[in-house]
Order: C-alpha cells, then sequence, then structure tokens
C-alpha cells in the first residue's frame, strides 16, 4: 500500500472516529435506566407525590405501579373502570394524590373507585374527554354532550358543577383542555368538522376566539398546551382531511395574551413536552427522543414508538411506548 493510500485510510479512521464520538457524546448525555411492562403497550403515565406510578396500558387497564417494584392491574373484573377500555381517554393524579381517569364519567380512585356521570352529579353527558388540576387543586373535566350541553364540569371539595358557555349552539364537542398560570381553562370546541375555535373560562366569563380572531381557519385543533411563558400553543392536526383540505397549512400556533401567531418550527419538539428540573425540554416523534437544552437539541434514536413523556418525581424520565416503558435520566 502506498503512502498516499496509507494516508486516506488513516484520514478515513479518524473522521469515523470523531463521528463515532460526536454521536456517541449526544447518546451518552441520555442515560437508559431501566426498563418495565415490556409486554405491555403503555398510551399514558402519571405520578403521586410519592414516585408511586399509574399506567394507562392499552386495551388492559390501569397499573398502580409501587415504588418497591409491586404492582396492581385494574380493570373491569376487579373495579369500576368500564370493560370499554378505549373509553378510557385521560387520566391525572391531584395535590392530594387522587387518581382521576375519563372512562364513562369521572372516575376517581382514592383507597377505592368512585364514579361520577349524569346519573349521579349535574354532569350533562359522560364523555369525558380531558382533565387538568388548577392551582388550587380543583378538578376540571370537559363534557362533549352535543350541541347543547358541551362544557366543563368541576369537582371541587366534593361538588361537582357543569360551566357551559352561553355560545354552546354552535359546539359539537369539547376538545383538549390546559389551564394556565391565571388558573384560566382553555378548550378547544369543533363548530363544525372543518371550523374550530378556542374557549378560555376564567371560572366565571367565558370567552370565545374563532377563526377570525386566530387569523385562520386552523381546521381541527388537536392539542393545547401552556409554556413557562404563560403562553398558550395549539397543535394542528390534518388527519381527518379530504382533498379539499390544505395539508401544507400550520402545524402550530400559539397566543400570548395580545395576538396568536404561527409558529415556524419543528413540531416534534413543541407541546407535551416535558421539563425537567435541569430545565431541559423532553419530546418524542416517531422513533426519536429530543431533548432541548442550553447547548442545543439532543436526539436519540430508539427502537420502539414512543407515545409520551413523563418526569418522575426522583427525576428520572419515563417513556410510555409499545414496549413497555423506558427510563431515562440526562448524565454528564
Amino acid at each position: 500500500m502506498g503512502d498516499k493510500m496509507k494516508k486516506i485510510m488513516l484520514l478515513l479512521v479518524i473522521v469515523a472516529l470523531f463521528t463515532s464520538c460526536m454521536n456517541s457524546t449526544s447518546d451518552a448525555k441520555i442515560q437508559f435506566v431501566d426498563r418495565i411492562f415490556n409486554n405491555y403497550a403503555v398510551r399514558n403515565i402519571v405520578f403521586e407525590s410519592d414516585g408511586t406510578a399509574w399506567l394507562l396500558v392499552h386495551d388492559v387497564g390501569v397499573i398502580r405501579y409501587e415504588t418497591d417494584g409491586s404492582w396492581e392491574l385494574f380493570d373491569h373484573t376487579n373495579s369500576i373502570i368500564n370493560e370499554d377500555l378505549f373509553s378510557i381517554r385521560d387520566m391525572v393524579v391531584d395535590g392530594q394524590d387522587r387518581l382521576w381517569i375519563g372512562n364513562d364519567g369521572l372516575v376517581c380512585y382514592d383507597d377505592g373507585f368512585v364514579r361520577y356521570d349524569s346519573s349521579n352529579s349535574p354532569m350533562t353527558g359522560n364523555y369525558v374527554n380531558c382533565i387538568e388540576i388548577d392551582s388550587q387543586d380543583k378538578v376540571w373535566f370537559s363534557v362533549s354532550a352535543g350541541r347543547t350541553n358541551s362544557g366543563l364540569g368541576c369537582y371541587d371539595q366534593g361538588t361537582i358543577s357543569m360551566h357551559i358557555p352561553e355560545h354552546t349552539g354552535v359546539i359539537r364537542n369539547m376538545g383538549d383542555m390546559a389551564i394556565d398560570m391565571n388558573d384560566h381553562i382553555w378548550c378547544s370546541s369543533i363548530y363544525t368538522l372543518y371550523d374550530t375555535c378556542l374557549y378560555e373560562y376564567d371560572q366565571s366569563e367565558w370567552t370565545v376566539y374563532d377563526t377570525v380572531d386566530i387569523g385562520f381557519n386552523p381546521y381541527f385543533i388537536q392539542n393545547i398546551w401552556v409554556n413557562p411563558d404563560n403562553e398558550l400553543i395549539a397543535s394542528i392536526s390534518y388527519a381527518l382531511s379530504s382533498s379539499m383540505i390544505n395539508e401544507d397549512g400550520p402545524l402550530w400556533f400559539k397566543y400570548d395574551g395580545e395576538r396568536f401567531e404561527v409558529i415556524e418550527n419543528d413540531h416534534s419538539t413543541l407541546p407535551k413536552a416535558y421539563m425537567d428540573d435541569d430545565g431541559y425540554f423532553w419530546s418524542t416523534y416517531q422513533n426519536k427522543l429530543k431533548i432541548e437544552t442550553e447547548e442545543g437539541l439532543l436526539e436519540k434514536t430508539v427502537l420502539y414508538i414512543p407515545y409520551s413523556v413523563h418526569g418522575s418525581p426522583t427525576g428520572d424520565i419515563w417513556v410510555s411506548s409499545d414496549h413497555g416503558v423506558y427510563i431515562y435520566r440526562i448524565g454528564d
């Protein structure tokens, strides 16, 4: 082998080593800790204050996973959870470590299960799509009950009340929810299949933001979220669109309290993100974990389909997926 060829080979090796180091440095910061419930498709995770985890398992039920590794599965055979597991649409834990589930009404677990629905409360319907907790530990939930009865329900110290907009005649269904730092409840709502709006409820008065206020037709608002700057972020889905709908339209927009603005960004790095104790934003997209840090964006390709990202009380990051729960942390 000639000297020139040796130099070329040496250069290729150096480039390969450099590239490998660059890739491994990114991955090294995202350290794998553990994997649990490998055989289950886990759709959602919430935590009690002591680290006890509740896992929503696709087509199985709800698992309570204790910090000592013991666990119990709840389904229709040993609880009041509806046999139709597809009707479990959301779950949260409040400040008293009570679990709340949207499942053919509003279901609460506090050393036992209790169901609230239209038969034993003022709820105008039993389709509970989203649940959020405000700073006063009030449980707010969206109720979809047709054009005249859709609105927000509230559980406060043992009492349920319904809050329905005056213009409810144009609502078909209440969609996603978020609560901002002023305890204003935001929810998306459907006028028609191709025309949605946003509602803001300050726990006294309603404000509606339609396509005129937003500045364009958002088609279908899928998710909403409040960022650390108290700005509302909304995602737009075109999944139900036909050839008549522009699928190249905006994916995200935000509202800063004064004006709406389309976000020109990679849609995978924004909401439903989780911010850890170090200020890193975690999100998922296809088969990637994405972490936004002060140093830049870290990515980790994974061999599973990640559904959502959740921070545990211990500081570890739990990722729900089609093959169980993967647990990570940021390393040096």
